[in-house]
């Protein structure tokens, strides 16, 4: 499961060589239970609306994909990620919704969906994130070797390199079939008269904790550490490239000056600001790029590697109480929004970015609207300037009066002795 919750939490009832005894297949139904049946209905609700979310947008980013003519390698790479974010969506649903169906952590789905659905986790994030480097790698290679060729496989060669990344894949994530262990147990409840009873049940066992330790710490190495690594990278390169492109300008600015001094040609003069915004532009252009690469990844890290850390500790836990349930649940809402989130990060980017240039503009002066409304006085002020009762407005009326008159009585003066000398 995220088999965690039988897997781990009944791993101390096994022996190390991964035989049982008989009473060790005892389990009372207290120690079965998990969280309250409200907590239950709400999680049920939570991932099937995750889980239809998901499959929407990634079968219209797999149909629009197909659609578009875009080179090979990008068709090939989105439509994978989409097919492993598919079958990882599937994976959790199928795993969650089962289990919070049942008041007690009972295995119900049989033995070959108890090794599948473990098997499926590793395997989806594997794939998907050698997707995601893959294209991260391409799109770097497009925006700094622009003017060269572009790298554009033909069709057969993009599906033997997805079927190399996909049996890869599978490679890495088969040893998941020899840590778990399927078998039949006891439960038995006691009721208020401490009357026992007996009923049948399956579950799923981890029979090597330190090995499934140390497989998933290899998993988090494998997946997260190269992609890491080309977060710093690319930082750093951005870094060069906007030191350079100050650097730049610091030197056009010194030599625009200097030739306004010296009263060079016009025409020079122009020739020469109008080039460096050429070489402006184009790194620009690769800032952003590599601006939108880092954040593609640091979503993908920052959504699924919390869960995977979470995992890899929960293991040394043999008993796990509510919170931790409720954490491990969260967690893997989180990877089941990376799966929402990747067709608009990957298939559908510039529209993407559009929208949430708008939403960010929205929400920006929204803010700045309450803020001025709740921190500035301008009403008040505004108030006591139109306020008619108050002193200075009195006296300035007054004063305004009083010189009004005295330029009506100038005027009728005037005016009767040019009359006076007409007649």
């Amino acid at each position: 499961m995220d088999y965690s919750q039988i897997i781990y939490t009944f791993v101390t009832s096994v022996s190390a060589d991964g035989k049982s005894n008989s009473t060790d297949n005892v389990f009372s139904a207290e120690s079965l239970g998990y969280i309250t049946i409200r907590q239950r209905s709400i999680f049920f609700a939570f991932f099937l609306l995750l889980y239809i979310a998901a499959v929407l947008g990634n079968a219209t980013a797999i149909f629009i994909t197909c659609r578009r003519k875009h080179r090979y390698i990008q068709k090939t790479l989105v439509i994978s990620l989409a097919l492993s974010d598919l079958v990882m969506a599937s994976g959790y649903t199928v795993q969650y919704l089962n289990t919070f169906a049942h008041a007690l952590l009972s295995w119900t789905m049989g033995e070959t969906m108890c090794f599948l659905l473990l098997f499926v986790q590793p395997f989806s994030i594997l794939a998907s994130s050698g997707a995601i480097l893959i294209i991260a790698l391409d799109r770097y290679r497009t925006a700094v070797h622009a003017t060269m060729k572009r790298w554009n496989p033909n069709l057969w060669h993009c599906l033997v390199g997805i079927a190399l990344l996909w049996g890869a894949a599978v490679a890495i994530a088969y040893p998941t079939q020899l840590l778990i262990e399927f078998k039949e147990v006891t439960i038995m409840s006691v009721d208020e008269d401490d009357d026992a009873s007996y009923m049948s049940g399956y579950v799923c066992l981890v029979v090597a904790e330190d090995t499934v330790t140390i497989y998933y710490l290899c998993i988090i190495i494998i997946v997260f550490l190269p992609l890491t690594m080309v977060v710093l990278w690319l930082q750093y390169h951005i870094c060069m490239l906007v030191y350079k492109r100050n650097a730049a300008m610091n030197t056009r600015r010194k030599l625009s000056v200097a030739a306004i001094q010296s009263n060079q040609d016009t025409t020079k003069g122009i020739l020469r600001n109008n080039r460096p915004p050429n070489r402006n532009f184009q790194a620009e252009r690769r800032i952003r790029i590599f601006k939108i690469i880092l954040f593609l990844i640091v979503a993908f890290i920052a959504c699924r590697l919390p869960h995977w850390i979470y995992k890899t500790i929960r293991v040394a836990y043999t008993e796990m109480e509510t919170s931790q349930w409720i954490t491990t649940f969260l967690l893997s809402g989180l990877v089941f929004f990376n799966c929402i989130l990747n067709p608009f990060l990957y298939a559908f980017l510039p529209q993407t970015l559009t929208k949430m240039a708008i939403v960010w503009k929205a929400v920006s002066d929204f803010t700045c609207e309450v803020c001025c409304c709740c921190c500035s006085n301008s009403e008040f002020e505004q108030f006591e300037k139109e306020n008619p009762f108050s002193r200075e407005n009195f006296e300035k009326q007054t004063i305004t009066k009083q010189i009004n008159n005295t330029q009506k009585v100038k005027f009728g003066d005037t005016s009767n002795t040019q009359d006076q000398q007409k007649y």
